[in-house]
């Protein structure tokens, strides 16, 4: 008798913010955050033994910004803790697929405008899910995108959620 076939997805970064400071990857378990059999695969900048540093806007995984600093598993593999915050937020949108095409596109430039007037840091995971960098100190930084979100219609056409709502997390 066959086993059954157990299929891991993960979550990638097409274009990470610090991309060229990594120097490595390694995966954060979503399984805490209700996706089971499913990572994130997160680019770090070695810092010292098993520390290193976030290179990237988290999509999926939660309590983790860009420049925290992580611990990574003795094989290399895994995020484990949660070593230190460096300040910054991720402030995430999705726009789910019940949104009709026409919503979709006219939330979409609005959103990519008010990123652009802005100047802060952004990453896509695919063409619904975006996650924005919040710099320590500059809470204001997301008021262009909040005002786009507002007009493009919160709960109707997105969802947002800042990363920080809850604490990261490594399955027991």
């Amino acid at each position: 008798m066959k086993g059954k076939r157990t299929i891991v997805r993960h979550i990638d970064h097409e274009a990470p913010v610090r991309g060229d400071s990594a120097d490595r990857t390694a995966y954060a378990d979503l399984e805490p955050y209700g996706f089971p059999q499913m990572f994130e695969r997160l680019w770090l900048r070695h810092v010292d033994g098993p520390v290193h540093e976030v290179c990237c806007l988290p999509f999926r995984v939660y309590g983790l910004a860009l420049g925290d600093t992580v611990e990574v598993e003795e094989e290399g593999r895994l995020v484990t803790a949660l070593r230190e915050r460096s300040g910054n937020r991720i402030f995430r949108c999705f726009f789910p697929l019940r949104v009709s095409d026409e919503d979709f596109t006219r939330g979409c430039e609005r959103l990519s405008a008010a990123i652009d007037r802005s100047g802060i840091a952004v990453e896509w995971s695919g063409d619904r899910h975006l996650s924005a960098h919040v710099p320590r100190g500059e809470p204001l930084a997301v008021s262009e995108v909040w005002v786009a979100l507002q007009e493009i219609g919160l709960e109707k056409t997105v969802y947002w959620e800042w990363a920080d709502s809850q604490p990261f997390q490594f399955p027991a």
